[in-house]
């Protein structure tokens, strides 16, 4: 597995669409999409982590809509993408929000997958994608066991084709109440861009990003913190 990218506020556009596999144009030229929300299982990691593993793949579908709607305001034929719970149903690709120390295992992915769609245009192979929400300041701990992921994966025939790492997971659910792309919580918001722009294209995003919310607000929160103790 490829070295970590560690997310850096940057200023940057949306995701870029792809185009339209030829010979399956649906209505308005666009393409009806499924990919399978694989819900966490029952006391799989810690609750606040995947809460915020949750509220983080929610924003993920949300914008992802908005970027799809942006395309077709500018005449692309984008796609249109239903997020669906992972229930079997033939999908092109599994998103799996997680905590890092409770990862999914690969059967249960291919379970999600319904029938691998390998012969699918525009892609090779079935792919899936993670939001690993890690209590750790630097979310290294995540990597070996996404390495461990991959392989098992791949005995399905499935791509792990992205990953974005968030730390500080107990802050998280606190974060998505800022505004998406503000100072506090733009790194994180970006790393998850990248994400959707890796699902739209069908592509993989290389080496797992490394997420993290904005080093002052994490200060301001553990000063806001001390204070309520005192």
């Amino acid at each position: 597995m490829e070295a970590p990218v560690s997310a850096t506020s940057q200023d940057g556009g949306a995701p870029s669409a792809s185009g339209s596999p030829a010979g399956h144009e649906g209505p308005a030229h666009q393409i009806e999409r499924r990919v399978a929300v694989l819900a966490p299982s029952e006391g799989a990691g810690d609750d606040v982590l995947v809460q915020a593993a949750k509220l983080l793949v929610d924003d993920l579908a949300d914008a992802y809509a908005a970027y799809e709607r942006m395309s077709s305001y500018q005449g692309d034929e984008a796609e249109r993408t239903l997020f669906i719970k992972a229930d079997g149903t033939p999908c092109r690709a599994v998103i799996a929000p997680c905590a890092s120390n409770a990862m999914p295992d690969a059967g249960a992915v291919a379970a999600a997958l319904g029938t691998p769609p390998h012969d699918a245009p525009g892609y090779d192979g079935a792919h899936v994608y993670l939001v690993v929400v890690s209590p750790s300041e630097d979310g290294t701990e995540a990597l070996s066991k996404l390495g461990e992921l991959s392989n098992s994966l791949r005995t399905y025939g499935i791509v792990h084709a992205g990953s974005v790492i968030v730390t500080h997971g107990d802050q998280i659910p606190a974060l998505m109440r800022t505004p998406r792309l503000g100072m506090w919580r733009r790194p994180v918001a970006e790393s998850i861009d990248s994400l959707i722009a890796a699902m739209r294209m069908g592509s993989a995003l290389g080496a797992p990003i490394i997420a993290s919310p904005s080093r002052l607000w994490l200060r301001l929160r553990s000063l806001r913190c001390s204070k309520d103790r005192s």
